[in-house]
This record gives C-alpha cells, structure tokens and sequence, in this order.
C-alpha cells in the first residue's frame, strides 16, 4: 500500500461549476430565508397585532423578533428544494447511459481483434496477434525449417545473417543470445514445440520472436533461471540479477552465469546511453553502429544498441553483497540502487543495433486532420530518436512542409508524466502495445481512429445533453420554489405552503424527473454524421458556452389557487422541456407528455372521495382539482401562464438566430 501513489478524483469543469452553483445558490436560499422572516417580523409588528383578538397565537406571535427566527427556519425548509440535491444523483445516472452508448456503439467496434469499445478500465482477455515486420529489401524469403521451434509466421529475407548464425559466429551468436536473455517476456508452451510469448510490448515479443527463429529459443522461466534452446542444445543459466528499464535508465539489463561458469551482463537501450557506457575499444564500431542507427531513425524505426559485458567473479561478490544490502534498505532505496546499477553498467562490449518499424494504425492521419480542425490540441510524447520522431509526426500528419521549427528537449529532470489514470480523461488504444494502458484508462477501444468518434460524437454530445439537463434542472426547481417566495408576500410571511403537501412530495419524484432525464439520455442537436462532418462544432464545449455561469367551486379559496398553480407549474415546465429538445425520439415524447398525464391522474386520485375517506388527514385536498379544473377560466389562467413563461424565451431565441447567430452556425461556417 506504501507504493500505492496518491489517487486523484477527475471532475469535469462542469462538476466544478456545478459545485460552485450549487454553494451560490445555498446562498441564495438564506437569503430568501432572511428577507422572508425581515417580512415576517414586520407584518407581525405592524398587521399582525391585529388578528389577535381572533387568532390568538403562542407566546411566540407576541413577540416579532422570535416570530421572525422561527419564520426563517420554517423558510427554509419550505424552500429547500431550490437546493438540487437530487442532481448529483441524476448526473450520474446520465453519465453511466453516455458510457453504455459507447459501449453499444458498433462503429466503435473493430472485428479484426472482436473488441468493443468500453468504458471504464477492464480487464480484457482478447489475444492479439503480434505483427513483425523487418524492414528489409526483399528477394527470396529464408527458409527456417532448420530449427523445428521456428515461428511459422515470421518472414527474413536476407541470408547471410542466417549463414553467419549456422557458422557459429561468436559475436552474431552472442547478439542472438542477448535478445534471449534480456527481456521480461513470459513463455507458455500449449503443446510440444507450440510456444505463445506474453510480452509486454510488441517490441520485446518481436524481439524475442527474432531470436527464436534464429536458433535461440527463449523456452522457460523460473525466478532463479532462464533457459533457451540455443541451436537445438538446451542451455540453462543461473539468473543472478535484473536491472530494471525505466523512464531515467532508459535502458535494462540481466546478469547470468553460463553453464561454464562465467558470469555476463547483458543490456539493451537507447543508443545514447549505451554509447556512453562502452568501453574505449569500440569507439570505431560505435561510430559505424551510430550510422546506422541515423539510417534507420530517418525510415521511421524504432532503435536499440545492445551491448555485453565480462564480470569478474570476485569483483561480482562484493557488488552482489551491496546490491542484496540495498534491496532490503527503507531509506534512498531507489537512489542506491540507481548509483549500483551505474557502477556495474560500464565498459560495455557493443554487439549491435536493432531496429523496429512503427506501423500506423488505418486512419491515424485521417483521424489526427480531423481532431485539429476541432481546434484539439494535440502533443506527442516519445522516447525514440529526432529522426524517428520527425518521421513519424510526417506520417501521421502531426508534422508539415510548412513548419519551419522543430524541436528536441533533452530531459535534464526526473519528470512525472501524467498517464491514463492520472490525465483528466485517460483513453487506451488495445492495439499492439499491450495492454497496460487500456488497464488504467477511462475509455478503450481497439483502434486510434474511433477516438474520432469518441469526441467528436459521443463527448460532444455528453456535454450537450448535460448543459440543458443542468440548465433546465435548476429552471424548474427555481420555478417551483420561487412560487412559495413570492406567495410569502400575500400570506403575511407565515410559511404557508402554497401546493398540495403531496404534489411537493411527487413534483420531482414523479411530475419533471422522467423528461429531463430523458432530454439528457437522448436529445441531440445534429446527428452522428454531421458532428464529424464539421468537427468545429466540438468548439463550443472547449469554450464552455452552453453552461456556465453568464445561463373547489369556490376559486377564491387557497386549495384551488394551490391547484391552479402547480398545473400552470407541470404545464409550463414540461412544455419548456419541449421547445429546448432538440431531437426527438418515443422515449421523449412517452417521458414529457406522460409526466403530465402522471400528473393528472395522480392529482384526481390524490383528492378523490375515496382517499379523502381512508386518509382523512393526509389528503385535505378532496375534490379540489375536481371542482377547479372543471372551470374555463381557471384554464385560462393556466394557458396565459404558460404563454407569459414562454413566449419571452422564444422571443429571445428567435431574435439570437435573427439578428446573432449562434456560435455553432459561426464555426460550421468558418470550417
């Protein structure tokens, strides 16, 4: 757990500002509370005094000061669901709907390896099939049949190297033998001669797959010994330490005894870092290696040097007893190994070089030309040479003729590079670069062109669908609540609740929670083919711009006004829902317009006879929405409502389209 490095919790900007509003509108609430008990201390002080004779009160109505405290707190509760304490609730539920719609996506799935895209870090257990590629020119392809543990689908073509292996020459032989020892690959043998390599990196696999065919079979593992078929003799040798590859290294290395008793170190890495370790004899082969590896570099290959080392039995106890002595330190234990590792790594033997080609993805620079017209800024990080980079960013169209710098930071620091788990949002490909990544990722899918996809449809709708959920949930919690502030000022500040106790019970339980649930899950402003069609529509979220902070027979009677409002409430409130969708599907329409329905049949069943007789005290309202609703004007009242609610925003949005249009149609244009 010592090792476990400090986990971070990723919000969104949006998580943010909808925390910051939420506190504000808190705020808000104590400041309602506050100017309704100032009214209640007054009117109680002023008119209050005057009901006495026949409304006699407690103790606490002859005092105003004590009348107002109690006022502010019963305020509070009243009003308490301008507080939206369900949306973080329903957020969730709408972010766990966007993750299955990736999920469910099956453009985003590729057949070639049968993988989904997904949400969330899995484990994923799908085989992938390491391709080698040597970047050779090619005549005939050399025949391995000599060696019955080949790989059958490993293809060389150049024969004198194989000559040089069948001839036994030492130092082709020892090149082979190092790429056998130095790794970290993991065996399995299915069945005799049927060897499956678990790397993990397509690197190393290709490496070791090399060496197989070319006599030296990597063939089992034990912590204490490795063991290799070196042309057809099986060879076990002592494993006496590991010197692990890392970010600073950049290079790793294995310490063995051979059968004869000799004791080699064995490294692989970067070329500048072997260079400067090799002893002075080998200053001519490096510069030839060094040629080499710039030829290579210039075609886009990944490269390594490899290099040996002889080691003094005696010189080899002392440094083995610092090294176990080390291990087991609390303090510096990294630092000392480092310095160890320095110690032992020097005056290397350089065998050679090898070489990788880097093969794109289909539709890498498709996808990269796209997401910068998004306006995505996009940065590449990597280990490998200037010459190799520059080739790659040519080849994936990270790089143009018309750019004039180019530039390489050699790292003087020990830097802490965010990774998947640590980024905002982490996204791994599960393609031939194992599968570490996709492990600690937010998103995986198979290939980089889907990423495309992933924000350009499917980001950019989330953070559509999630601005008019946030800004139509607090529109309607705000509409509901402030009907209760503004009836304090004609029920002489008492606290008096203007709905039914149960329409405030159901009113975002059952009456609004279905639409606005279902605007967030489905509605969409363009469809999937147009979003990438114009990817500058992904601007507006990278701006921020569409939330933020800127965005009875008697009808005299209280129950009856009570009725007509919470109608006019559902009403306007469903109806608004329905002029901000933008696409509309079943759900929407069985979620918005059955809401309503709800809301009748509920309201008639609620203040029936029949409930009245059982419920005597829970449900005082009978027959009210009977007896109000059967009336004209009444539904008058409720139609001039809810055109006075919101014909102004509709005002507002026609004259924006008029005479400014909006923001999207900007950037669809300008691209």
């Amino acid at each position: 757990m010592q090792n476990c490095g400090k986990t971070t919790f990723k919000r969104t900007s949006i998580d943010k500002l909808m925390n910051t509003l939420v506190l504000w509108i808190f705020g808000f609430l104590l400041c309602m509370g506050v100017i309704l008990a100032i009214g209640n201390t007054v009117w109680e002080s002023w008119t209050g005094k005057h009901f006495q004779e026949f409304l006699p009160g407690d103790d606490s109505h002859t005092n105003a000061v004590f009348s107002g405290f109690l006022t502010f707190w019963s305020y509070i509760i009243i009003l308490n669901t301008v507080v939206p304490i369900s949306l973080y609730v329903s957020v969730e539920v709408l972010r766990l709907g966007h993750s299955h719609f990736i999920n469910w996506d099956c453009k985003m799935y590729f057949g070639g390896t049968n993988t989904p895209a997904e949400r969330a870090a899995k484990r994923i257990t799908t085989p992938l099939n390491i391709v080698i590629t040597f970047h050779k020119k090619k005549t005939a392809c050399v025949d391995f049949s000599f060696n019955p543990l080949r790989d059958t689908k490993f293809k060389f073509y150049d024969g004198n190297l194989v000559e040089a292996v069948k001839q036994a020459d030492p130092i082709v032989q020892e090149f082979f033998r190092l790429l056998s020892l130095c790794h970290t690959v993991m065996p399995e043998e299915k069945s005799e001669g049927n060897l499956v390599y678990q790397a993990q990196s397509p690197d190393e696999g290709a490496l070791v797959t090399a060496a197989r065919n070319f006599g030296f079979v990597f063939r089992a593992r034990t912590p204490e010994t490795i063991t290799v078929f070196e042309m057809g003799q099986s060879v076990t040798y002592q494993l006496l330490a590991i010197l692990d590859f890392n970010n600073v290294r950049k290079r790793m290395s294995v310490i063995v005894r051979n059968p004869l008793g000799q004791i080699k170190l064995y490294c692989k890495g970067a070329d500048t870092i072997i260079f400067e370790r090799l002893d002075v004899s080998n200053l001519e082969l490096m510069d030839i290696t060094s040629e080499h590896l710039s030829e290579f570099a210039g075609e886009g290959l990944r490269t390594l040097a490899l290099a040996y080392k002889d080691i003094d039995e005696d010189y080899f106890d002392v440094w083995m007893k610092k090294y176990d002595y080390v291990s087991t330190s609390m303090e510096s234990r990294d630092d000392q190994l480092a310095a160890l590792y320095e110690e032992i790594e020097l005056d290397l033997k350089l065998l050679g070089a090898t070489a990788i080609e880097d093969k794109l993805q289909d539709g890498v620079p498709e996808t990269i030309a796209c997401l910068n017209l998004a306006d995505i800024k996009i940065w590449v990080l990597t280990g490998d040479k200037l010459e190799t980079a520059m080739n790659i960013g040519y080849s994936c169209n990270m790089l143009r003729d018309d750019m004039n710098e180019v530039s390489s930071f050699q790292e003087t620091h020990c830097w802490k590079c965010n990774n998947s788990s640590t980024a905002h949002i982490g996204v791994g490909i599960s393609g031939q670069e194992g599968m570490q990544a996709v492990l600690s990722s937010d998103y995986s899918f198979a290939q980089f062109r889907y990423l495309q996809r992933l924000l350009l449809v499917h980001g950019r709708w989330s953070y559509f669908r999630m601005c008019n959920f946030l800004r139509y949930f607090f529109y309607k919690n705000f509409a509901f609540t402030l009907v209760h502030f503004w009836y304090g000022f004609f029920c002489g500040f008492s606290a008096q609740t203007v709905y039914d106790q149960w329409f405030i019970t159901l009113f975002n339980i059952v009456f609004t929670s279905l639409p606005v649930i279902a605007m967030g899950l489905f509605d969409q402003d363009v469809n999937d083919r147009n979003s990438l069609r114009y990817p500058s529509l992904y601007k507006p979220g990278q701006m921020n711009l569409f939330f933020n902070k800127q965005d009875g027979s008697n009808l005299s009677d209280q129950q009856a006004f009570a009725v007509t409002i919470a109608t006019s409430l559902v009403i306007v409130v469903n109806v608004q829902i329905g002029l901000d969708t933008h696409y509309w599907t079943a759900i929407n329409h069985l979620f918005i317009w059955g809401s309503v329905a709800m809301y009748f049949a509920l309201q008639f069943a609620l203040q029936s006879n029949g409930v009245f007789g059982v419920f005597t005290s829970y449900f005082p309202f009978v027959g009210t929405s009977r007896n109000t609703l059967s009336k004209l004007n009444v539904w008058l009242v409720i139609l001039l409502t809810t055109v006075v609610c919101v014909v102004p925003g509709l005002v507002v949005s026609f004259l924006e389209l008029t005479c400014s249009p909006h923001k999207q149609t900007r950037f669809v244009t300008c691209s």
